[in-house]
């Protein structure tokens, strides 16, 4: 066996070992009940993220106060309050494309989390890829135009020109760290553990059917994120700003610019760094 390979090997075995942990150790993680308040998700330190774009994961489960859907406009109205932003946008994904071959910009649910789904019907603006769409409210629509949508983690894709445009990623409440991004670093990088060119064909069903191609990602093994490894990572270099309350992080704020320039050194080096311990 090659020196190379057996490297290779060894680095697949400490992924496949991480991802067993990591879900045996989500059945076991205690989920924190005590409410939390807009207020507790605000600090002076997150002045210097005004006037930016901001891509929002949320978990709302301890701060709804009546409904999923007013708690959204709640933290919407927080948002534009305190931040300022040019963009406020929210993952509106649909995975089951990939299985169905149907999608709809108008009526497929967004379907991770009660947040974006109730972002997504706030918004009533959605990007048209049929599994990693997004919703947002905009200053400037034209942001969001002259994208290659039919590529998601493409060179002239929606993720690629977050880089470009100085957007910022927030996690509220989220129990562990969240990004997106990340996949977008995978598929340029060329990690190992992944398919490349992976596409999907089905429908776009809305004014009229139209036959769909959406390249897309997909993994040749089910692996996980080290998620805490690479957040600790990031907060090691300064580069993201947070709030805990009772040792858990209820809100995190990094530039795509940062964690862009810092995690592609590390997959560069170690093309497993993303899902090893």
């Amino acid at each position: 066996m090659k020196i190379s390979n057996y490297k290779n090997n060894l680095k697949l075995a400490n992924a496949f070992l991480y991802s067993f942990f990591s879900k045996l150790e989500s059945v076991f993680k205690k989920k924190h009940q005590d409410k939390l308040s807009l207020d507790d998700l605000w600090s002076e330190k997150f002045n210097k993220f005004k006037n930016k774009e901001l891509i929002v994961h949320a978990g709302i489960k301890r701060l709804i106060t009546h409904n999923a859907a007013s708690t959204t406009v709640e933290i919407i109205e927080f948002l534009e309050k305190k931040f300022e932003p040019t963009s406020i946008i929210s993952q509106s994904y649909s995975p089951s494309f990939r299985r169905s071959g149907i999608f709809s910009s108008k009526f497929s649910r967004a379907e991770i989390g009660a947040f974006a789904e109730e972002f997504r019907k706030f918004s009533n603006r959605r990007t048209p890829d049929p599994i990693h769409s997004v919703s947002y409210i905009s200053k400037n629509l034209s942001l969001f135009k002259s994208i290659n949508y039919k590529d998601t983690f493409g060179e002239d894709g929606f993720f690629a020109s977050l880089y470009f445009r100085d957007a910022v990623q927030i996690n509220i409440d989220t129990n562990r760290f969240i990004s997106t991004y990340l996949h977008f670093l995978e598929e340029q990088l060329s990690v190992p553990y992944k398919h490349q060119n992976s596409i999907f064909e089905g429908f776009k069903v809305d004014d009229k059917v139209m036959s769909i191609k959406q390249k897309n990602h997909s993994y040749k093994y089910p692996l996980e994120f080290n998620r805490r490894k690479i957040y600790k990572y990031l907060k090691d270099n300064n580069v993201i700003f947070d709030i805990e309350k009772n040792a858990s992080v209820i809100i995190s704020i990094v530039k795509i610019k940062d964690m862009h320039d810092l995690i592609s050194e590390k997959i560069l080096k170690d093309p497993y760094y993303l899902v090893t311990f």
